[in-house]
């Protein structure tokens, strides 16, 4: 979408949100990717399916908004009132409570907030980079099942097999070779002959 045809959304927006004629801003589906929309009064706008990555929302009043389904990856949200009663999706309310409990703070309330909505903050797309999973990793990681144990011991024993027939196998050659011999090998018709000289 073009600056000058976002412009001319905005501006019959406004209109709209005034009661002056105008219209409600319909974005959905629109490719916002990068846009300048600090102040904006998006209150009430259809946003659905917006592709808002990168966007910078600073400031904007998002009221009403609808936004679910939209990219809201490595954008700018406000935190001031404007975002207040935003419409959003599951994927998005996952993806800011997973911001929310990267945090580092000490107080004892955010610690207890943090516990109440942590498992809901790591099934954001995001939790992964924001480090929310480690703890699981980790967890799974120290944790050997039987089958586990099974598998490790296994691999070891094979392991320790290709180690001696590799060991046994240069044995072998060196054995097979002497300074007086010297062999030849010559495929006929997909066969191998051997041929002492």
């Amino acid at each position: 979408m073009s600056t000058d045809e976002l412009k001319t959304i905005l501006e019959q927006h406004k209109l709209w949100l005034e009661d002056n004629g105008g219209e409600r801003a319909n974005l959905r589906g629109a490719d916002l990717q990068g846009a300048n929309l600090q102040g904006a009064n998006l209150q009430g706008a259809d946003l659905r399916w917006a592709n808002l990555r990168g966007a910078d929302l600073r400031w904007a009043n998002l009221r009403g908004a609808d936004l679910r389904w939209a990219n809201l990856d490595y954008s700018c949200l406000p935190l001031w009132c404007g975002s207040k009663g935003m419409i959003v999706d599951r994927r998005i309310a996952a993806q800011i409570a997973a911001h929310f409990c990267a945090l580092v703070c000490d107080d004892a309330d955010y610690q207890a907030a943090r516990t109440a909505i942590l498992e809901f903050a790591r099934t954001s797309h995001r939790a992964m980079d924001l480090g929310l999973l480690e703890e699981i990793v980790k967890e799974c990681n120290d944790v050997a099942t039987p089958i586990d144990v099974a598998l490790r011991k296994r691999i070891a024993e094979l392991e320790g097999k290709i180690d001696q027939l590799t060991a046994h196998s240069d044995i072998e050659r060196q054995d097979d070779k002497s300074s007086n011999d010297t062999q030849t090998q010559t495929i006929v018709y997909g066969k191998e002959c051997e041929e002492n000289g």
